[in-house]
């Protein structure tokens, strides 16, 4: 697999996971090309916990394409996915989902209806129902990006399109941009993503206990001691200077694409 070239400062280096995970963005970035920067986007979703990753990657990203471009720059939302949910219940989550999705759009004067959910791996898409009918609900539109697709049966190429079609109708996605098959080296790894799934927990999710349902829990809510808890919050801490690294890595990359040409086979 060809690798991202990153910088390193004195006594940094960036964890090997991100690096791999900035890798799948730029198979992808490649992949489709233009087509991603066609419009805009004003809202980024980050499909929690191990979907924040990405997302925070494509938001520091994006935050500098739209600026060298003189484009409002995006803002950032963060919601729990959830699989195996009865539609009564989706519909409760999806609700609740609009309300806080209504609330930030006020908040920041978005006027901007696009908007992209960005995850680590999507396998079919039913864990992002309760977001993606959040977002319908508030009337923005949205479009789908997830570095990896993950089958149990890797599908043959031919079957490849049939299941992105799948997909894209589940999460009612007005595009879906998928990258290469296998599983997402953040996946499961909340010591960088800061965050974790627990529906059992009594911990606060990170909006409050009373929408717990839609939020993941700050990781550190189940660190043993306070040394502990300070090490995982030295890792997101940590993990957050990495991304910002990573997307000057790649906005230099998209810089040197655009002057080349979409087509340059040397990009």
């Amino acid at each position: 697999m060809e690798t991202l070239e990153v910088s390193r400062k004195e006594k940094h280096e960036v964890d090997e996971r991100l690096r791999e995970m900035a890798v799948e963005f730029k198979f992808l970035l490649k992949k489709v090309g233009k087509e991603l920067f066609e419009r805009p986007y004003g809202l980024i979703v980050g499909d929690d916990p191990s979907g924040r990753l990405p997302a925070l990657l494509m938001y520091e990203f994006l935050q500098r394409v739209y600026g060298k471009r003189n484009l409002p720059k995006p803002e950032i939302l963060f919601f729990a996915g959830e699989k195996y949910l009865m539609d009564e219940e989706v519909e409760k989550r999806s609700s609740k989902i609009s309300e806080h999705i209504d609330r930030a759009v006020k908040e920041a004067g978005l006027n901007n209806p696009n908007t992209l959910i960005v995850t680590e791996t999507v396998e079919y898409g039913l864990g992002l129902r309760p977001i993606t009918e959040g977002i319908a609900r508030s009337g923005l539109t949205h479009d789908l990006f997830s570095g990896t697709m993950f089958y149990a049966d890797v599908p043959r190429e031919r079957e490849l399109s049939q299941a992105a079609d799948s997909i894209q109708k589940i999460t009612k996605a007005r595009k879906f941009f998928y990258g290469q098959i296998g599983s997402s080296s953040v996946k499961w790894e909340y010591d960088l993503s800061g965050v974790i799934r627990d529906n059992k927990s009594a911990a606060k999710g990170e909006n409050g206990k009373e929408d717990k349902e839609i939020f993941s829990v700050p990781t550190k809510e189940f660190a043993r001691t306070p040394v502990d808890e300070t090490k995982i919050q030295k890792s997101v801490d940590k993990s957050r200077e990495d991304i910002k690294i990573l997307a000057e890595e790649l906005f230099g990359w998209y810089e040197t694409w655009t002057e080349r040409g979409w087509d340059d086979e040397e990009n």
